[in-house]
C-alpha cells in the first residue's frame, strides 16, 4: 500500500533529485521546496524560496511560505536533506505542528560544519535534537551524530539511497574514471598527478574526469601543464546514462577526498565491477577492504594506480557484487525509508 504525502525540502542538488527519484513511485504525492528549480521533478509540485539566515526579511517570508505550503499540502511526513539552514528553518516553521520531521545528514553536515565555529555546532545540534528521526549513509556518520546529541534518546538510522546493479557490463578498457565534484577537498588534482606518474610507464591508459565545480579551470590548467594531457579528458557534468557507460568501461574508479560519507558514485562503481581506489576514511572502510576488494590510499603522492592493478579483478568483482546485493540495492533502501516513515506516523513521533 502506498503512503500518502511527503514534503521534501533541501538544496536543489543531485542528492535531493536522486532521493525524489528513489521514492516517487512509493508515495501518492511529493511536494518539493528548494532554493532553485534546477531539476525536472515530473508531475510533482516544486517551489523555490530563500533558505539563508542573514536576511531577516527574507527569512521571515520563507517561514511563512513553508507554513502556508504545509497548510495547503497537508503532508504526512516532512523530510529535510542537509542539516543546516534548511533543517533549522523548517523545524522553526513547523513548531506546534503534529507532523514528523526526518532529517538526512550529508557528510559535511556533521563531519565538517560543526567544527568550523560554535554557531554552526549549536545550529546542527539543535536540529538533530528537535528531529523526529535522523538518517545518515554511513555508520561512522551515525556515530558522530550520537556524539553531537550527547546522549539524547533519538532515532538514528543508517540508510543509503542504494543502486540498481547493471544487467550487462561491457568489456573493461584501460580506462580510469573519477566523477566527484571539483572542490579542493575532493583532491581531483592528486588523481591527475597520480595518473601522470602512472602514465609515464603505461601510455595506453586514459583518465576521464567528470563533474564540475570551482576547481575545474585549475584542473584543466594542471592537465595542460603535464605530459599526459593527450590521455586525460575533463568531460564536465554528464547524464546518468553517460555516467553508467563510463562505469561499465572503466577498469578503475578513483575517489580520494579528505572527508566523505558513503558516496553513491562509489556504490555505483563497485556495482559495475570497477576496482575502487578510495581514501582512508571510516565511511569508505565500511565498503572497501584494502587489497581485497579495492585499494585504500594511504599516501596520494605515490603510484597507487599500479598497485591497484595487482588485485584479482575477477574475485574482486564477484565479492563487490555480493556486497551491493546485501547492503545497497535501491529496492531495499525504499523499503527501509518507508518503514521509518510508517513507524513515525504510527507512533506519532513528531518534532518538538
Amino acid at each position: 500500500m502506498k503512503m500518502k504525502k511527503l514534503l521534501l525540502i533541501g538544496s536543489n542538488s543531485v542528492h535531493l533529485f536522486n532521493y525524489h527519484s528513489l521514492m516517487k513511485d512509493s508515495l501518492d504525492k511529493i511536494m518539493v521546496i528548494t532554493n532553485q528549480q534546477k531539476y525536472d521533478y515530473g508531475h510533482d509540485q516544486v517551489f523555490s524560496t530563500y533558505f539563508g539566515l542573514w536576511n531577516p526579511f527574507k527569512l521571515c517570508r520563507t517561514i511563512r511560505f513553508i507554513k502556508r505550503k504545509i497548510k495547503i499540502f497537508q503532508p504526512d511526513i516532512i523530510h529535510v536533506h542537509q542539516i543546516n539552514s534548511y533543517s533549522f528553518i523548517t523545524i522553526f516553521a513547523c513548531r506546534k505542528m503534529n507532523i514528523p520531521i526526518v532529517l538526512t545528514a550529508w557528510g559535511g553536515d556533521v563531519l565538517v560544519n560543526p567544527w568550523k565555529n560554535i554557531f554552526l555546532k549549536k545550529m546542527v545540534t539543535y536540529c538533530l535534537k528537535k528531529a523526529s528521526a535522523i538518517t545518515s549513509d554511513s555508520l561512522y556518520m551515525s556515530f558522530k551524530i550520537k556524539e553531537l546529541i550527547n546522549g539524547k534518546n533519538q532515532i538514528i538510522e543508517t540508510l543509503n539511497f542504494g543502486v540498481n546493479p547493471p544487467n550487462i557490463v561491457q568489456a573493461k578498457e584501460k580506462l580510469i574514471y573519477s566523477n566527484r565534484l571539483h572542490y579542493e577537498f575532493y583532491r581531483i588534482d592528486h588523481i591527475i598527478k597520480a595518473f601522470n606518474r602512472f602514465y609515464q610507464t603505461n601510455p595506453d591508459w586514459r583518465l576521464v574526469i567528470a563533474g564540475e565545480g570551482p576547481e575545474t579551470q585549475h584542473l584543466q590548467s594542471l592537465v595542460n601543464s603535464l605530459k599526459c594531457k593527450d590521455a586525460v579528458d575533463i568531460v564536465g557534468w554528464v547524464k546518468q546514462d553517460v555516467n553508467n557507460d563510463y562505469y561499465s568501461k572503466a577498469s578503475i574508479y578513483v575517489s580520494i577526498p579528505t572527508t566523505d560519507a558513503t558516496s553513491v558514485s562509489l556504490l555505483e562503481a563497485i556495482s559495475y565491477g570497477c576496482i575502487p581506489i578510495v581514501s582512508n576514511l571510516p565511511a569508505n572502510l565500511e565498503w572497501v577492504m584494502d587489497d581485497i576488494n579495492g585499494l585504500i590510499v594511504q599516501n596520494s603522492e605515490v603510484d597507487f594506480i599500479s598497485k591497484a592493478l595487482l588485485l584479482d579483478t575477477e574475485k574482486l568483482a564477484v565479492l563487490n557484487r555480493q556486497i551491493i546485493e546485501r547492503k545497497a540495492l535501491k529496492k531495499q533502501s525504499v523499503k527501509k525509508f518507508l518503514s521509518l516513515y510508517k513507524t513515525l506516523i504510527q507512533d506519532d513521533i513528531c518534532a518538538e
